[in-house]
């Protein structure tokens, strides 16, 4: 079904290099957003939210940094998946079938 990636991220930093995400089927992985140099003006400037669809069948999403030297930093934070559509449909009305392997 797929579904959103959702995070923020904080580049800041003369040096910087790209921050990326990949999503991953197995051991096959291919890149779907990045961003690449100084993002933000400070250190204390506010992170940046990104949205990033998911693919169906996508079984791991992972973060790949590279940079050119340590005079910069990249980090990200609250983290959140969310699938698309409905994980399971339970009906729990009388006559129905449908109870998600509950019984009565």
């Amino acid at each position: 079904n797929g579904g959103t990636l959702n995070f923020y991220f904080h580049m800041y930093g003369a040096s910087m290099g790209t921050l990326a995400v990949q999503q991953c089927v197995q051991s096959i992985c291919t890149q779907i957003w990045a961003r690449s140099g100084q993002q933000h003006s400070s250190t204390s400037a506010a992170w940046t939210q990104a949205t990033v669809t998911l693919a169906a069948g996508t079984t791991h999403v992972r973060w790949v940094g590279t940079f050119n030297n340590y005079r910069s930093d990249m980090s990200v934070d609250s983290i959140r998946i969310t699938p698309t559509g409905t994980l399971f449909s339970c009906t729990f009305n009388s006559g129905s079938s449908n109870l998600c392997g509950m019984t009565r």
